[in-house]
This record gives C-alpha cells, structure tokens and sequence, in this order.
C-alpha cells in the first residue's frame, strides 16, 4: 500500500473510530453527585461584641470542634455548602468563645457541631 492509500484509509476510518467519543454527557469540573441537604439544628451569623479587651468576634462554643491540635468551625457559603475553617480562639465567655483569628464579621457558621457533618456537605 502505498503512502496516499495509507492517508486516505487512516482519513476514511477516523470518523468511524471518534464516533463512540464524547456520548456522555459532560460534567462541570468539581461536581457531585447531587444529595438532599443536611438539616442542622442552627446557623449562626458571627458578630463583633464589646468585652474587657474592646470588641472581639465570639462563635458559640457548641459550633467549636477538633481535630488533633486544630480547632475548627463549619463555614457555611454559597448555597449552604460547608467548609472546614481553622480558628485561633481565645477566653470563653457566656457559652461563647472569643476568635483570634479564623472568622470575619458576618459570616456564616453551623452552631452546634455534629460529627455527621464532612466539608462540601449542604445544610439548611
């Protein structure tokens, strides 16, 4: 055979061997499968208080959990996904701990801590 029969086969196959590529339909990068969102018992807004040492953030001690040496509260985002966050926390006060560092007033985070819970879960 020679090199242009070569060509002209390999050129009169390909459509018949690309024909079985890309039937499925495509997935946008970073999807899940789809689950019912997760019921949680409260979600709290973090907030700036006035305390001996000036205003600080505080986050309800119920909200805290660890993870060996790290302490962490579930930030809930767009359309109720949760994230891990680590925090830095400070004195308790009032069934509330003060946050060093972690946290911005404002935000979101579930308030009562559940081992059930895992990071990219939605709650509601």
């Amino acid at each position: 055979m020679s090199l242009r029969q070569t060509i002209l086969f390999i050129i009169a196959l390909a459509p018949g061997i690309l024909a079985g590529c890309g039937k499925e339909d495509p997935k946008p990068v970073g999807s899940a499968p789809t689950q019912p969102p997760v019921v949680v018992e409260s979600i709290v807004r973090i907030e700036k208080v006035s305390d001996a040492s000036g205003a600080v953030l505080i986050v309800p001690k119920e909200a805290v959990f660890s993870k060996g040496p790290l302490t962490g509260v579930y930030v809930v985002g767009a359309g109720g996904r949760i994230s891990e966050r680590w925090i830095a926390t400070g004195h308790a006060s009032n069934g509330s701990l003060v946050v060093i560092s972690g946290l911005y007033e404002g935000e979101m985070v579930v308030g009562r801590y559940s081992p059930e819970l895992r990071e990219g879960m939605v709650v509601e």
